[in-house]
């Protein structure tokens, strides 16, 4: 007697559809309840990478960091290296790399253009560079031309912060425009 053919629900088949495409698609860390770096479930507690050569390294108060080696930017958090990268700078080492450091930094900006999510930090305010607090023949317009240059060119938000607490609007993309000004 031939078996009557089964017919599965449709929830059954979407089940089946998505362990199909999780098992073909994303590798076995992804699928574990272990999971470690960019995945959709909330039960995570995101790991921040603080590049080993970031000189004076900003300390997280709620989050773990760890040191590691990024190939781009200060700031990137675990699984995500890819994805997310934060490049900060200090007046001193912007006006810098706006002058004589001006090709390699453009270089920074051309690979943070791969990422998803890239932020240039800047530590200090826009009254700062106006008032000539730096120590360099640089005028303050060509120095905030130059920023805004590279924000527009190399499609890498800029926020410009007094303080090195960086809120969390600031990282959903809270600061946009051409201009951007994040000073408290």
């Amino acid at each position: 007697m031939p078996q009557p053919e089964t017919r599965l629900t449709r929830r059954e088949h979407y089940e089946a559809d998505t362990r199909h495409r999780q098992a073909k698609y994303w590798p076995a860390w992804k699928r574990t309840s272990r999971n470690r770096g960019c995945t959709m479930e909330s039960k995570f507690l995101p790991v921040i990478i603080v590049d080993t050569r970031e000189q004076s390294p900003l300390v997280f108060k709620h989050l773990p960091a760890r040191l590691g080696t990024l190939a781009t930017g200060d700031y990137s958090l675990a699984g995500c290296e890819e994805l997310f990268s934060i490049e900060r700078k200090s007046i001193p080492d912007l006006i810098s790399s706006c002058t004589t450091g001006r090709e390699r930094f453009e270089r920074e900006l051309h690979r943070l253009r791969g990422f998803r999510f890239a932020r240039l930090l800047i530590v200090g305010n826009e009254a700062d560079v106006l008032a000539h607090r730096y120590r360099s023949n640089a005028t303050p317009k060509a120095v905030l031309h130059s920023l805004w240059a590279f924000e527009a060119r190399y499609n890498v938000p800029v926020g410009l912060r007094r303080t090195l607490t960086v809120p969390p609007s600031w990282l959903n993309g809270g600061c946009s425009g051409s201009r951007v000004s994040c000073s408290m």
